[in-house]
């Protein structure tokens, strides 16, 4: 019984933990303009400073139109917001380009923000030797 109660409140939780979610990503969205009426110079991704007209020959970069060509070349999704503002604008612009459902091109591989530090901090470390 202890089992089931547990289970039960792992699954309230996450539901919960989903709704919060959702609430996050409409409260950031970014409005919906139309590509015709963006300028090259308009900042699509705030934490990495991407233009659209960088997000655009991105797009094309290497031939591939990927969520994952655009990560690595431009590092969009990679900033503090983790792609609450860019994420939605990218997932329209790449669907318009390759045909697919926002959907399917709106899924990321989230990754956690990790800050780097210098490698001379690590080397201060008072660490016990093995």
């Amino acid at each position: 019984r202890q089992d089931q109660d547990r289970v039960a409140n792992a699954r309230a939780m996450t539901r919960r933990h989903h709704r919060f979610q959702q609430a996050l990503r409409a409260l950031f969205e970014s409005p919906r303009q139309l590509p015709d009426h963006v300028h090259q110079d308009t900042i699509v991704c705030r934490c990495q400073d991407l233009t659209y007209a960088a997000v655009r020959a991105a797009l094309g970069h290497n031939g591939q139109k990927t969520k994952g060509s655009i990560k690595r070349a431009t590092r969009a999704r990679m900033g503090r917001c983790q792609g609450r503002y860019c994420g939605p604008t990218i997932a329209r612009m790449l669907a318009a380009e390759t045909g697919q459902m926002i959907d399917e091109a709106a899924s990321w591989a989230p990754r956690p923000p990790i800050k780097p530090i210098r490698i001379a901090e690590l080397a201060s470390l008072d660490l016990p030797d093995n």
